[in-house]
């Protein structure tokens, strides 16, 4: 079967998140997408510049109530992503989700990432990450030179912003045990009562540590930044966690950096 175009939009979506991968940020020329048709588990076809392979998808166990209203789910480079609507935010459709990719027992062989778009629009200009950090070495080698600190809190932010790499996150921790429940809660949260918004949860690695990241599209809005923090800890995320910059992830700027620049922008 063809995809239809809003399919073919999701999966355009889905690949240009991939852009805000600091692991991986250009798109190669060829990918594998898996679409879910949740009734068939059938693939489809997404065009010239897709690899599609028929066999690769396993039937999906459980099935989704209402065949009017189903998520898509788009697998692309090693991220597993639900597109939900107004018409398919339900409980039924979260928990059926949540039941087919439980973070806890969905593994690096099935993916690194599963995700939940809820009304994410694509950006008509995408993030130049390559030219950001090609800027942000300029600003490494003059630091600290003829006196000048060139590496500061507000110079990353220019410069952020003005390469489009506007995105930010909290990132809550948890175990194995607990991984399934508070991503099911985050869901929750962003489908039923923000109605809007993108998050993310690592897969079982072994480690029994898992990762969920919440986002906001600036993190210079800090009206919203503190208002989806208000909301995570009305949905029971009371412990302090970290708001970080997308940017800082993409210039390598972690904990115990050589500039001594605070990876956190807010911790609370």
């Amino acid at each position: 079967m063809d995809l239809d175009a809003a399919t073919l939009a999701l999966v355009n979506q889905v690949a240009r998140l991939r852009m805000n991968d600091a692991n991986d940020s250009k798109l190669q020329s060829k990918v594998v997408v898996r679409i879910e048709s949740l009734q068939t588990g059938n693939l489809v076809k997404t065009g010239a510049n897709v690899l599609c392979q028929s066999d690769e998808l396993e039937q999906p166990s459980d099935r989704f109530p209402s065949p009017s209203f189903t998520p898509s789910i788009c697998t692309v480079n090693k991220w597993i992503t639900c597109h939900f609507d107004a018409h398919s935010s339900s409980r039924q459709n979260i928990e059926a989700f949540v039941n087919r990719w439980r973070p806890s027992c969905t593994t690096l062989r099935d993916g690194e990432w599963i995700a939940v778009n809820r009304g994410m629009t694509i950006d008509p200009n995408p993030p130049r990450i390559e030219e950001m950090k090609a800027s942000f070495q300029n600003l490494v080698r003059s630091h600290r030179q003829n006196g000048n600190i060139t590496l500061t809190t507000s110079a990353l932010d220019k410069l952020a912003q003005e390469y489009n790499v506007t995105s930010g996150k909290w990132i809550i921790f948890t175990d194995r045990d607990g991984v399934d429940t508070a991503w099911a809660e985050i869901i929750k949260l962003i489908c039923l009562y923000r109605k809007r918004g993108f998050a993310k949860v690592s897969v079982e690695k072994g480690d029994n540590n898992h990762a969920i990241c919440v986002y906001v599209d600036a993190f210079s809005d800090e009206r919203e930044v503190f208002r989806l923090r208000n909301d995570l800890k009305r949905n029971g995320i009371v412990q302090k966690i970290a708001f970080k910059l997308d940017a800082y992830s993409h210039l390598g700027i972690y904990r115990k950096n050589v500039w001594g620049i605070s990876p956190r922008r807010y911790y609370q």
